[in-house]
């Protein structure tokens, strides 16, 4: 049983689309009185919002000089919602909207909906609020008519003055102590149904480092997740600028020998033109740019990658009381052009370097797989999936989970957020979302996809989730988006 707790300290997506289950639906009917959700159109700074592409080392803005004043506003309007809520609709007339936030919820629309959840004469106890940043805040309630109906509010504000309300989110929560196991119960029974192989890891990370494995399915399986990998490549940066091996302000200059596939802003630019590390990896992560991914592996160097991943590996196995010796490993971290010169060619090669000892596919790699021609018309064919467990990149849900949790770690530290701010999807594809993940990466190639996801929910708990697919055929979007989905919307209701 999983239990919702007041808030903790704070820390630091999936598809859109809906997958609803009779079970879910049954729990709002038993447990919620009235659910309202309001998202604006593009907030202000959400948590989900990304980050700009620029030097990590850029001038103090004016939004950080008037930080007190926007705390104070954010409290404000928070305050007055919860007066409205409380039943004072006279006080109505004092909500402002900001213009982005009524082009995607008119105003007598989200007006009708706060009308709703208001209860005049008794209200809402507040049991704790939240701060998520400067522009954001949050609180958690309880009716004084009904004690099994809780909701929790986050509101953010736009920067400037007036500080209108950019973002209102009023969501309905199950009671503390509800058995709310059935749901999870209804995602493996759905995902039981599909041909295609599934691995999922759930974990709470706690203020202290600490964790929980909420929930999980084949946690262990390593698959193959494609792309995914780069993951590790992110890892290992942040984990060497942690050491005060490089900061995220250091240039690093493109070099034409590095460009791989497909084509992308920074494959297009010329040798020489230089980007901090912190383009790198923003580019490398929220838009899956691999030219940026094999520039940073270069200049890491295959063995800290490696390094990085086999520290994870480890941890995860003790973690799941495995003993780490007896699991594979040791095989070489792949650039993502190499991937492409081992599966999109014609020669034999794909299959000797499968079969090969660890130390036999590293001399592959160093005299024949770089001079091994992509052939571009398998490339643009390339629908079948090709030895995903021998070549490329493997993990299991949990040792995602691991990345995630030490990310975010890493990114409490003094002039490392980048380790968090790098994964946090476009604007647009977190409007999207409706929901308050604010960092994720998702990668694959055919019969493989891999994601992860981190959330700070309003509740203050932090929430990693890891779902890996493969299958001896070409995956379905549609099949594997309606379980991340799924997984989504139990995320958002359950505590």
């Amino acid at each position: 049983m999983i239990r919702p707790r007041p808030f903790a300290n704070p820390g630091n997506p999936g598809p859109a689309g809906a997958y609803h289950s009779s079970m879910l639906e049954h729990l709002r009917a038993s447990f919620i009185a009235l659910a309202l959700l309001v998202l604006s159109a593009s907030p202000a700074t959400s948590l989900a919002q990304a980050p700009a592409d620029h030097d990590a080392s850029g001038p103090v803005t004016q939004i950080e000089s008037h930080a007190k004043t926007q705390r104070a506003a954010a409290k404000a309007r928070l305050d007055l919602i919860i007066a409205v809520l409380n039943g004072d609709l006279d006080r109505l007339d004092e909500v402002r909207f900001t213009e982005s936030f009524i082009t995607k919820t008119p105003r007598d629309q989200a007006i009708a909906s706060i009308r709703e959840v208001s209860i005049p004469g008794q209200g809402y106890d507040v049991l704790q609020t939240r701060r998520f940043d400067d522009l954001t805040i949050g609180a958690w309630i309880r009716s004084k008519a009904n004690r099994d109906t809780y909701f929790t509010i986050r509101l953010g504000i736009e920067p400037i003055q007036p500080h209108r309300i950019d973002q209102l989110e009023i969501k309905s929560v199950p009671p503390p102590g509800s058995d709310l196991t059935a749901p999870w119960r209804e995602l493996d029974e759905a995902i039981a149904k599909k041909s295609f192989r599934t691995g999922l890891a759930v974990m709470e990370l706690r203020p202290d480092g600490s964790h929980d494995m909420i929930h999980m399915l084949n946690p262990d399986d390593r698959r193959g997740i494609g792309t995914m990998g780069a993951l590790f490549v992110h890892l290992a940066l942040a984990e060497l600028i942690d050491e005060g091996g490089a900061t995220w302000d250091k240039k690093l200059a493109i070099d034409e020998t590095l460009r791989s596939l497909p084509d992308t802003r920074t494959s297009k630019l010329a040798g020489g033109v230089e980007l901090s590390l912190s383009q790198y990896a923003r580019r490398a992560m929220a838009e899956a740019d691999n030219t940026c991914a094999d520039h940073l592996l270069a200049h890491l160097g295959r063995e800290r990658v490696e390094l990085a991943r086999d520290r994870i590996r480890a941890a995860a196995a003790r973690d799941a009381d495995l003993d780490p010796a007896t699991r594979p490993g040791g095989e070489p971290f792949l650039s993502i052009m190499e991937n492409y010169r081992l599966k999109c060619g014609v020669t034999t090669l794909i299959t000797r370097y499968a079969e090969a000892t660890n130390d036999e596919r590293r001399l592959l790699l160093e005299n024949e797989v770089p001079n091994a021609e992509i052939h571009l018309t398998l490339l643009q064919l390339w629908k079948k999936p090709q030895e995903l467990l021998r070549v490329g990149w493997t993990a299991s849900p949990r040792e995602l989970c691991f990345v995630g949790a030490t990310l975010i770690q890493l990114s409490s530290k003094p002039n490392s957020a980048w380790a968090i701010d790098a994964l946090r999807p476009p604007q647009q594809a977190a409007a999207q979302l409706g929901t308050t993940f604010v960092a994720s990466r998702v990668g694959g190639e055919p019969g493989a996809d891999a994601g992860l996801w981190i959330a700070p929910r309003n509740d203050g708990r932090m929430i990693i989730m890891s779902l890996i697919f493969n299958d001896d055929a070409p995956l379905v979007a549609d099949q594997t988006n309606a379980i991340k989905a799924k997984a989504i919307e139990i995320l958002s209701i359950i505590p």
